[in-house]
């Protein structure tokens, strides 16, 4: 079994061959099929074939639903169905096997159009997860550190991210995630006539909650999180004349948001464009307290 056909499994029980009956004297059965509703899925497709006299099936009937249910007219005869399910960002995600119907006609006094209901029971996953990583400049915005320092960005640096999603509404799907973020730190500085080079290292830990909507069903998802953590500034070197060789360290609570865009390009594969911003609360003494911009390219992928 595939991982697609472990993400939605469904389990249709209907009666083989079981009838559906039309209306006296109606030429085509009018008949409704539904199933539990998904709260993990977007929509479902339904597919009906009939059945020739050589025992072959051809396509009679396909729709696509947001519903838990279908409905649709046929003409007397033998056919088969099946159910597909589509996850959030629009991908099938898991299909049942075929199932019998047949279709005939019963006494004039049978009136009104005749249900046959299919039982569906859909094993849920209890949370989506995701991992992912990539590039992650940084481009100091305000601050004493951004007023010391020449450097307008910062290119070397990376992320990496885990997120979970337990909770998934038809609105979209609230999670959490925890990103690792890490900087190297290269600049000049000049003041007062003598020149200063500068380097460090700069790393943290964001906790975020999350906010993710399906775009459309066409494989995009559109992220906003918001949440606070810690960032360290190792080794932090001021060289030049007359400064001491000796390391500054430095803990600090941050604050952060951001936007981003996940493209789902290969089944659970994706790729992520975003920004973010963090602002820094630092001491009194590193007053004005620096706010940086961080732009994100990055891949990861889902697990189910």
């Amino acid at each position: 079994m595939t991982r697609r056909e472990k993400y939605v499994l469904l389990f249709l029980v209907l009666p083989l061959a079981a009838p559906l009956y039309a209306q006296s004297g109606a030429e085509e059965i009018r008949c409704r099929l539904s199933w539990e509703n998904d709260e993990y899925a977007s929509g479902y497709e339904l597919v009906v074939e009939k059945q020739s006299g050589r025992g072959e099936y051809e396509q009679v009937y396909k729709e696509f639903t947001k519903n838990n249910f279908a409905e649709f007219s046929l003409a007397p005869g033998l056919y088969r169905y099946r159910l597909r399910v589509f996850d959030l960002f629009g991908e099938a995600a898991g299909a049942s096997g075929w199932f019998p119907l047949k279709a005939v006609s019963r006494a004039a006094k049978q009136k009104g159009a005749a249900k046959t209901e299919a039982s569906a029971g859909i094993t849920k996953t209890p949370f989506e997860k995701n991992f992912q990583g990539g590039y992650a400049p940084l481009v100091p915005l305000y601050g004493r550190l951004h007023n010391l320092l020449e450097a307008s960005a910062f290119p070397l640096g990376v992320y990496g991210r885990a997120g979970l999603y337990p909770r998934v509404t038809d609105f979209g799907a609230f999670g959490l995630d925890i990103s690792a973020y890490y900087t190297y730190l290269s600049s000049a500085y000049k003041t007062g006539g003598q020149n200063y080079d500068v380097t460090g290292h700069m790393a943290g830990l964001l906790a975020c909650v999350v906010f993710r909507k399906s775009l459309g069903g066409e494989g995009f998802a559109l992220n906003a999180r918001a949440g606070g953590g810690l960032c360290s500034t190792l080794g932090f070197r001021l060289r030049g004349p007359d400064t001491r060789p000796d390391p500054i360290n430095v803990l600090t609570p941050v604050i952060g948001a951001g936007l981003s865009l996940q493209w789902y390009f290969s089944g659970p594969w994706f790729a992520e464009f975003g920004v973010e911003y963090t602002h820094f609360f630092s001491s009194p003494r590193d007053a004005p307290s620096p706010g940086y911009f961080r732009p994100l390219l990055g891949a990861g992928r889902r697990f189910n």
